[in-house]
């Protein structure tokens, strides 16, 4: 299993807004109905208020590479590119 902790850092006081336009695209659904897809949850920190966590976790590495590729990343890439300052991922292999 791979399993992603993705820290968006965000442009200020935008946060309200791009989670409104993922949930618009219902990106997380999407993501989930993809082949090999465990989990994917968007978590709102309260202590910080310009960032959003991405939670995914995948079967295997190849699912994980192949959303990255999905419809679901095209519509994401321009919505990151208005809203996100900076994008940390963590990657984890778990057996």
């Amino acid at each position: 299993m791979i399993l992603l902790h993705v820290q968006y850092k965000l442009k200020p006081n935008v946060r309200d807004e791009f989670i409104a336009k993922l949930r618009e695209h219902d990106l997380a659904g999407q993501y989930r109905q993809q082949l090999g897809n465990i989990t994917y949850e968007y978590l709102v920190p309260i202590a910080e208020e310009d960032v959003l966590w991405v939670i995914d976790a995948w079967e295997d590495e190849a699912a994980c590479e192949a959303h990255l590729t999905s419809p679901a990343s095209e519509i994401l890439g321009p919505l990151k590119q208005k809203y996100v300052l900076e994008t940390n991922v963590t990657k984890f292999e778990i057996s």
